[in-house]
């Protein structure tokens, strides 16, 4: 599933993602993960970011396995979302 996808089906049910759901990431975080591609040009394409990305709390992947997209897509889609989850919990423990 693409980014644009996901921003979509986001944008098309934003009542389903409450503030504790989904935020904007700051823009120093945006800098901190962009330093850590290092196939990312410094000039030229992508230098330059019209939106900062978008992140998603546990409960926010959860609600994005259960909009509907393209039947194709859905079953990806929920399998990297539980995937995810399972990384989020192993890498900030409860």
């Amino acid at each position: 599933m693409e980014t644009k996808e996901i921003n979509q089906a986001v944008r098309n049910n934003f009542d389903k993602f409450p503030k504790d759901y989904i935020f904007e990431i700051s823009k120093e975080e945006h800098e901190s993960l962009r330093s850590k591609f290092l196939t990312l040009e410094k000039q030229g394409r992508g230098k330059h970011v019209k939106y900062l990305p978008k992140a998603f709390t546990e409960k926010g992947l959860y609600m994005l396995a259960t909009i509907p997209v393209r039947p194709r897509l859905q079953c990806c889609c929920s399998a990297a979302v539980l995937t995810a989850v399972v990384l989020s919990e192993q890498v900030l423990p409860v």
